[in-house]
This record gives C-alpha cells, structure tokens and sequence, in this order.
C-alpha cells in the first residue's frame, strides 16, 4: 500500500513540475520567438547590404 500511494504521489508532484514547467516554458517560448524573428530581421538587412554593396 505504500508503495501504491508513492506512485501516486510521485505522479501528482511530476504532473505538478510539469504544469509549471508548460507555464515557463510557454514564455520562454514567447521570447525565442521573438528573438528568433529579430535575429531573422537584422539577417536580411545585413545580407540586403552586402547584396547593394555589390550592385
């Protein structure tokens, strides 16, 4: 019976380290995002520079 009620409490505890961790996780996803989105931007830029460099 210990044994049982173990399991289920280590069950509750991982599902409960799993609901903040989807909590973090979504807004450190958000700011991936936008970072990558940026990093994309400042790409283009630069490599429309190089490109009108040679032109």
């Amino acid at each position: 019976m210990a044994d049982g009620g173990g399991a289920d409490r280590g069950g509750i505890i991982s599902t409960g380290r799993n609901a903040a961790d989807g909590r973090h996780g979504s807004s450190v996803d958000g700011w991936v995002k936008v970072v990558t989105m940026l990093a994309g931007i400042l790409l283009l830029f630069f490599l429309a520079l190089v490109v009108a460099s040679y032109v």
